[in-house]
């Protein structure tokens, strides 16, 4: 028979739960700074690699620290150059369906009373709705997405900063060692999972772009490349990623060519999602994650409501650092990990040793 050390789970339950209520409603105040700089973190810990390669191929630890610094911002720079045209050029195209739209709707409700189906409370809003009122905000939006120069500032900056300072990691991280194993061992744990996350997820995330390119470019729908990049980013999203990328190239096919091209774009993408993200993802990543499919979902909701729009893309990374530095770190609580981890871990975490767990051993086991 065991016993648990120290309070009861009860009680424990509940003053960690109050104390994370006030850290998180901190951190809501505050998350136009946490969520940059989350992100500049985890990407220098997938770029770390780069630098003990470097290194080893005798280059000295500031030209190899420069080196990696430099691809971080390229690939950076890249990206906001491919988001800054694209959102320039969906802005551009937006008011030329504002007609196609009305008519869109009006074909619908025409279609509704054939069918014998009355809707008036739905005719009455859309004769409220002004369209142009929508473009302009839509507009408002992808113009914002386009122009977020201090946030790109502040995140480069980061960067930087992260960059030079992990350059010297390993000394910092054997003197952690010392002070706090546990603590090291799970932050470890942490870099190895994000970094893994980030590559898996941009690596077949740009498959998922090319392949969604190419059959938005068959059959014709305009601002193609636009769509394949949105795929691309919400291809970090977990749970719902596949959806949002999904609509809007469906609306456009839709407004620009019919019913039959709107169906095409929504058959390629789940052919094409199936294939990426079903057959080959998996097959890479396995269980690397190491987070339930309920775990992440609540993540995506959680984050996004304490961290704003960032947290959608941060909300894995998120998780899997406040669970190496909350619980993997902490053997007396490292049986909630059974509840949030997936099927493998979970089964690795029940079979582990006792004080994994943070349970004493069985009297009379040794």
């Amino acid at each position: 028979m065991t016993t648990e050390r120290g309070w009861g789970t009860g009680p424990m339950i509940l003053v960690v739960g109050a104390a994370a209520v006030l850290v998180l409603a901190g951190m809501r105040e505050v998350q136009a700074l946490i969520g940059p700089v989350f992100l500049a973190l985890t990407l220098v810990l997938t770029a770390r690699p780069l630098s003990g390669w470097l290194q080893g191929k005798g280059l000295p630890r500031w030209a190899a620290t420069v080196l990696t610094l430099l691809v971080l911002y390229a690939i950076l720079v890249a990206m906001l150059v491919v988001i800054g045209m694209s959102a320039l050029q969906l802005a551009n195209r937006l008011p030329q369906y504002s007609s196609a739209f009305s008519s869109l709707i009006n074909d619908g409700l025409r279609h509704l009373d054939q069918w014998g189906v009355k809707a008036p409370d739905l005719r009455e809003a859309i004769a409220g709705l002004d369209m142009g009122a929508v473009i302009g905000f839509a507009q408002s939006v992808v113009s914002g997405l386009a122009s977020g120069t201090t946030l790109v500032l502040f995140v480069l900056l980061a960067v930087a900063f992260l960059t030079m300072d992990t350059a010297s990691l390993s000394h910092r991280t054997a003197a952690l060692r010392r002070a706090r194993p546990h603590l090291t061992a799970a932050l470890a744990d942490f870099g190895w999972r994000v970094r893994t996350y980030w590559l898996y997820s941009a690596i077949f995330g740009v498959i998922l772009a090319v392949g969604d390119f190419i059959a938005l470019t068959i059959i014709g729908v305009p601002l193609a490349l636009s769509w394949a990049l949105l795929a691309f980013i919400c291809n970090f999203v977990p749970n719902v990623g596949f959806v949002l990328a999904l609509i809007p190239p469906t609306l456009m096919a839709l407004l620009d060519q019919g019913p039959g091209a709107a169906i095409a774009v929504m058959v390629s993408y789940m052919l094409i999602s199936f294939v990426v993200q079903t057959l080959m993802l998996p097959r890479f990543m396995g269980d690397a994650v190491g987070l339930n499919t309920t775990t992440t979902f609540m993540s995506l909701v959680f984050w996004t409501l304490i961290v704003g729009a960032l947290g959608a893309l941060l909300a894995i990374p998120m998780t899997l650092f406040f669970k190496a530095v909350l619980i993997d770190s902490t053997p007396n609580l490292r049986w909630l990990s059974v509840f949030l981890s997936g099927e493998k871990e979970a089964v690795d975490l029940v079979t582990s040793d006792p004080d994994d767990l943070g349970q004493p051993e069985p009297a009379g086991s040794g």
